[in-house]
């Protein structure tokens, strides 16, 4: 099952919709299956509902009978410029990713994840600089 329930600023109540697995995954190769091999089409459940980004207040992705079972929640802010996602599985395996886009379309991005029973660990931070052009560079700060 796939559904994405989402909030709208403007609405007093949420909405939810559910997916087919040909309507979230990209199409598969002969021999592969849904469950298995299925890789999404877009990163961001916002992405497969054809509402603007500012026009959000959070959503919440659910996964379940595929590979990668899981929860993403993602709360926007800043005419949804700046998004928080909250992804868990159900091995209690979390992820944390902080997103914040400048006005001249860079974007700093902080990635942090843990275990079962781990603390947190940062696996990304960069900032991405003229995203969408062909000068488009990243700055690795992970490492400094």
């Amino acid at each position: 099952m796939i559904e994405i329930t989402y909030q709208l600023r403007e609405a007093s109540t949420p909405v939810s919709i559910r997916l087919t697995p040909e309507q979230y995954f990209d199409p598969l190769e002969p021999g592969e299956s849904y469950d298995r091999d299925g890789v999404p089409r877009f990163d961001h459940a916002w992405q497969y509902l054809g509402v603007p980004l500012d026009r959000l207040m959070w959503t919440v992705l659910r996964r379940s009978g595929t590979a990668e079972p899981s929860v993403h929640r993602t709360d926007f802010f800043c005419d949804g410029r700046t998004w928080l996602l909250h992804r868990t599985d159900p091995d209690g395996y979390e992820e944390l990713i902080h997103s914040t886009e400048f006005l001249d379309g860079s974007a700093h991005i902080i990635r942090t994840h843990r275990k079962p029973s781990e603390t947190w660990t940062m696996n990304t931070n960069m900032l991405i600089l003229d995203s969408g052009t062909p000068a488009e560079r990243v700055e690795d700060y992970h490492d400094l």
